[in-house]
């Protein structure tokens, strides 16, 4: 299980650092959040086959004042979320996550805590994702044998068939 997780951790390394750059956050590059508003909008729209046109003056001034701590995340989930309690083609304030109409200097007072996953439950959901993909790639490139994939991936053949079962490969 050693080798699979040094290799998992050196495959992923080299998966996602293939250009290494900086972005400001969005409170210091706020004239990027109309954009990126209309952006998830055509994606929600195709998404939930709605055709709601845009959000209404108020609204997108409060994404634009807001300071969006999630940044990119947390600006999709809040245009998602308006974009699912509304029923019109233009989204007012009622569609608002209460953090992001009640933020006073920089303090979501309200935010909601619960959804936020720890570190650790990120790093894990990651470690699964490219898990799977390994062991999909390495069943694929040795026709489903099972016998040789768990070889070259340095683990049991019971481990294997474990993970598979968990994956749905």
């Amino acid at each position: 299980m050693y080798r699979l997780n040094s290799y998992f951790i050196e495959d992923l390394y080299y998966r996602i650092n293939v250009v290494d750059f900086t972005l400001l956050p969005f409170r210091d590059r706020r004239e990027d959040i109309p954009l990126l508003v209309s952006h998830f909008l055509e994606v929600y729209n195709k998404r939930y086959n709605k055709k709601i046109r845009a959000f209404d003056k108020a609204s997108m001034n409060i994404f634009i004042s807001y300071s969006w701590p999630g940044n990119v995340r947390e600006l999709s989930n809040t245009v998602n979320q308006a974009f699912l309690l509304n029923d019109g083609e233009i989204i007012s304030l009622r569609g608002f996550k209460k953090n992001v109409l009640h933020e006073k200097n920089d303090l979501n007072v309200f935010r909601d805590f619960s959804s936020v996953k720890s570190l650790k439950e990120k790093i894990g959901e990651i470690k699964e994702h490219y898990e799977k993909m390994i062991i999909k790639e390495y069943l694929n490139k040795n026709s489903n044998n099972k016998s040789k994939t768990a070889r070259e991936l340095a683990v049991t053949r019971k481990t294997l068939s474990q993970k598979i079962s968990k994956y749905g490969l």
